[in-house]
């Protein structure tokens, strides 16, 4: 329910303060009294556009606040948003500057107007003569049904059922990949590997080439303040330079230095710095030197730079973030829906055949181990210390917590000797794992 509403300086209204109660309000008054203007300020309140041409004249903005009871579906948005509710009370707020600049605040904090139209539409509704027609859209009939059903509690668990039935059906639908479509992505795999290596990229070579950039595209520049750096130090011709200055000075105390303790501290701290200025200049016009402007390089680094960054927007540069969570979850072992799930809660957006690309690539160096369960399971990743030594010693896995320990026993040894001299068979044991339960999930008195 809205209960109050003030407006400043909208149109021909200065100062107008509302305070609504229960039952019909009427507001009368003869033609350009300000009627339609309330009905303008109570839009922008719902999230219509804010015209400038409101603006009452003379003035530098216009302001329109109204206080609604806000309903349980009301304060559910609003909570989910971040934005604070006390005493079922939502203040919506709403300012256009004469420059046509345009606010919107709910409750002290500022909101889009996606936001503002979502709650507004919850809170009020304006009827015109021809607004009875909206009863006859069918799409309608279930919202108004629902409000006055009071069924929020029962919308809320069909939308979170309906969510848990939409996940499902999604994963089943991966699950059914037909042929065809495992061949098109075998491609599209193929295709994106060749493409990241035939661009042969380096670690640190992005930053580096910024550097060089910035130097080609700044040579003039940086030509010039080098040298006059150096006059000005070193090999002044029309004046004095820093290093003649200061030879002077050392000259002028060494004549008297043995005189005094002090003298002889400020000697010898003139010593340095003649000496560390010298050093500077000839840095200073060393690197000079080495700056030259070549347009056709500068070409080249732009490719370069233009070619690694569509790459980054292609396949994501989140392979750090990935061995980091790895790292993390070492004691176990985790699956691309995992790595998937922890990089969209930090914020990181990436497609999973990147992650797939990722997790396989790290597994062929070595970084981590990949299982192979069951047929129709997803593989699993482990990252490895180095010099963990997995390659001699069996892996256990808890079905219950999902922990995974490394076999690290003298015995390991006895077993391959044996399975190879009684049977003729090597064992590879960096990706094997036997499946149990772990001491801890045991004694944890689940049912195993």
């Amino acid at each position: 329910m809205l209960n109050q509403l003030s407006i400043r300086n909208v149109a021909v209204i200065d100062k107008l303060d509302i305070n609504l109660h229960d039952g019909v309000s009427v507001l009368t008054g003869e033609t350009g009294a300000g009627k339609s203007i309330i009905i303008d300020s109570i839009n922008m309140i719902l999230g219509d556009r804010a015209n400038k041409e409101l603006v009452r004249y003379g003035t530098d903005k216009a302001v329109v606040q109204a206080v609604f009871d806000a309903p349980k579906s009301v304060i559910n948005i609003l909570e989910e948003n971040d934005i604070d509710v006390e005493d079922e009370t939502v203040i919506i707020t709403r300012q256009v500057t004469k420059e046509g600049k345009s606010a919107a605040r709910i409750n002290g904090m500022v909101v889009t107007l996606n936001i503002l139209r979502e709650i507004s539409d919850r809170l009020i509704n304006i009827h015109g003569q021809h607004d009875n027609q909206a009863l006859l859209t069918t799409i309608r009939h279930i919202t108004f049904l629902d409000a006055y059903a009071d069924n929020e509690e029962y919308i809320n668990r069909y939308k979170d059922i309906l969510s848990k039935k939409r996940e499902i059906e999604k994963k089943i639908s991966s699950l059914e990949m037909d042929e065809q479509e495992k061949m098109q992505r075998i491609d599209l795999l193929e295709y994106q590997v060749k493409e990241i290596k035939k661009a042969s990229l380096e670690k640190g070579e992005e930053d580096d080439l910024r550097e060089q950039r910035d130097i080609y595209t700044n040579a003039e520049q940086i030509t010039k303040s080098v040298n006059e750096a150096y006059m000005n130090l070193y090999e002044g011709d029309e004046i004095q330079s820093a290093y003649d200055g200061i030879s002077i000075a050392v000259n002028e105390i060494s004549q008297i230095s043995d005189l005094n303790p002090q003298l002889k501290s400020i000697y010898d701290t003139l010593n340095e710095i003649m000496y560390s200025l010298e050093d500077t200049a000839h840095e200073i016009k060393e690197f000079g030197e080495t700056v030259e402007f070549d347009e056709q390089t500068l070409n080249e680094i732009e490719e370069r730079l233009d070619l690694i960054s569509r790459l980054k927007r292609k396949y994501g540069n989140s392979i750090e973030e990935i061995l980091e969570y790895l790292k993390n979850s070492n004691d176990h072992t985790v699956t691309a829906a995992d790595v998937d799930e922890y990089l969209k809660k930090h914020d990181s957006e990436v497609n999973i055949t990147t992650i797939y690309r990722y997790l396989d690539k790290l597994a062929k160096d070595g970084t981590v181990i990949k299982y192979v369960a069951e047929k129709g399971c997803q593989a699993a990743y482990q990252y490895v210390e180095p010099g963990r030594g997995c390659e001699q010693h069996l892996h256990l896995k808890c079905v219950k917590c999902g922990k995974i320990i490394h076999l690290e026993c003298h015995f390991m040894e006895e077993i391959s000797h044996h399975i190879e001299e009684s049977h003729g068979f090597t064992l590879q044991c960096k990706n094997s794992i036997l499946y149990g339960v772990c001491k801890e999930c045991k004694g944890s008195g689940e049912d195993c």
